[in-house]
């Protein structure tokens, strides 16, 4: 499985463009790619992750940063990660994380 890290959607968007072409001759989905993070992912690129095969991993910013998050994306932050968007369009979703909050709990 291979992993991308992307934490904006006009990453995805540039990132999937490419993805589009190759999936022509060489189909993703055996590959098993995922991205991780994208908290603030549109359904139009989860729709676009879901033709490809590709699957998402979600990470825990929100429950680590959240007054952080909140302050810098205002309202938006309530539908971020839009985990059941993603659930209802059919991407493979996972869970984890692969960093402290920087803060001692």
């Amino acid at each position: 499985m291979s992993c991308i890290k992307l934490h904006e959607r006009p990453s995805a968007i540039r990132l999937a463009i490419p993805r589009d072409e190759v999936n022509k001759e060489t189909p993703l989905a055996p590959l098993r790619w995922s991205i991780a993070h994208l908290d603030n992912t549109s359904p139009q690129t989860l729709a676009r992750m879901k033709a490809l095969g590709v699957g998402w991993t979600m990470q825990d910013a929100m429950y680590l940063g959240g007054d952080r998050i909140v302050a810098q994306a205002g309202e938006a932050a309530r539908s971020m990660p839009p985990i059941v968007t993603a659930l209802r369009i059919g991407v493979h979703v996972g869970a984890g994380t692969d960093a402290a909050s920087g803060r001692i709990l």
